[in-house]
């Protein structure tokens, strides 16, 4: 694992949600946010809980260039959350380190080309490209 961006000593296991920076613990994370990183903002500080739909609305307005052919718009992406393939496949504990590994790496690069070698993260992502897409554009 990476060392803490701020104390440089301690495993870092915890990441900005907004930059990424790793840290090792509370106090470092306070660090972090008072050199502002733009993840906590006092307009998104109203409470010491998340709404999910608040994050889900969030992510919804995040616009991403469109010339970029992987583009898929928030519409088509909020079907995931209507999938009970994708729901049920979530619940493997297999499914879940994989994809926590993934999300931890420091090189998601190597890592996400060897868990496209696994046959229950290609299944995961089919689902995925099913649910996106619609059924009749998925069918083999």
């Amino acid at each position: 694992m990476a060392a803490c961006t701020e104390c440089k000593e301690a495993v870092a296991k915890y990441k900005c949600p907004k930059c990424y920076a790793r840290y090792c613990s509370v106090g470092c994370c306070k660090l972090h946010k008072a050199k502002d990183c733009g993840s906590h903002t006092k307009s998104e500080d109203n409470g010491d809980s998340t709404n999910k739909s608040d994050v889900a609305s969030k992510a919804l307005r995040w616009e991403c260039p469109r010339e970029d052919e992987d583009y898929v718009p928030p519409e088509q992406l909020a079907r995931l959350g209507d999938s009970e393939e994708v729901k049920a496949m979530l619940h493997n504990p297999h499914l879940r380190a994989i994809l926590e590994n993934l999300v931890n790496t420091d090189d998601p690069a190597k890592d996400m080309e060897a868990v496209m070698q696994e046959p229950l993260f290609v299944e995961l992502a089919d689902h995925c490209l099913k649910a996106v897409e619609g059924e009749e554009q998925h069918k083999d």
